[in-house]
């Protein structure tokens, strides 16, 4: 399948695995940015934020105070750091009022899996909700970048790796029946962010960080091979505006 052929402008979303200056936003940004011919990447990334944040008309459901990255199409980057509310916008809005968007990056998943109250019918109305809002009536192609896999720590009690795992059951089965509805040049595609490049479990270190953040030494390490993982997982988006098999897709 070939690479895109057309410069694009993409929105990318995440949460706090994406709001930082470095690491895996700033690597999978740059990758977009620099195909042939060169895209431009929009990029708003709320710590603590989960797919229901971007669609609540409720500024206040919208505000949260644990870090934001915000990049214009220009390249331009502004963080607002851990401590000072940050108000994301609503996502309705923000891609009407961006008509040159024509594909969206979602990095989202992890805030879902974290609370005490869990069931797979709550994953499949946040994942639904949010792909009907992305592909909108332009049908956009979307990149779903799931969460690695966690561990239980003191401060995210309930996370773990079987939750993750459900997580991308219900994302995949989804993506199957919205990927079925879609143009030939446009569709719907999932980063497995489980696995490290070479389709090796990577796990969360242990004894390390949080259990979900990848702040300490072998946290970064971890990050690092998702970072690779993802990169080779993108190879195909955005996806070619010219006629292409979706064989490789997930959309059986």
């Amino acid at each position: 399948m070939a690479t895109s052929i057309f410069a694009e402008d993409i929105l990318y979303i995440g949460d706090s695995l994406s709001a930082k200056s470095t690491g895996f936003s700033k690597e999978v940004v740059r990758v977009l940015e620099n195909k042939v011919p060169k895209n431009r990447v929009m990029v708003h990334a709320l710590a603590g934020s989960s797919p229901s944040t971007w669609l609540s008309e409720q500024a206040s459901r919208r505000t949260m105070k644990y870090g934001y990255k915000f990049q214009d199409l220009n390249g331009n980057v502004k963080l607002t750091n851990y401590g000072t509310n940050k108000t994301a916008p609503y996502l309705p809005d923000l891609l009407k009022n961006s008509e040159s968007i024509s594909s969206v990056v979602i990095q989202q998943g992890t805030n879902l899996l974290t609370g005490k109250t869990f069931s797979e019918k709550m994953l499949e109305k946040n994942i639904e909700n949010l792909l009907n809002v992305v592909k909108g009536d332009k049908n956009r192609s979307v990149l779903w970048i799931g969460p690695p896999y966690a561990r239980s720590s003191k401060t995210y009690k309930f996370i773990n790796n079987a939750r993750v795992d459900t997580f991308y059951k219900v994302l995949n089965a989804l993506v199957v029946k919205h990927n079925k509805t879609l143009p030939k040049d446009k569709h719907i595609q999932v980063v497995d962010s489980r696995k490290d490049a070479n389709g090796a479990d990577n796990y969360y270190p242990k004894g390390s960080g949080d259990g979900v953040h990848f702040y300490s030494k072998e946290g970064i390490e971890t990050e690092k091979k998702w970072i690779a993982s993802a990169v080779g997982q993108m190879k195909n988006f955005p996806p070619s505006k010219a006629t292409e098999s979706k064989s490789d897709l997930l959309h059986n």
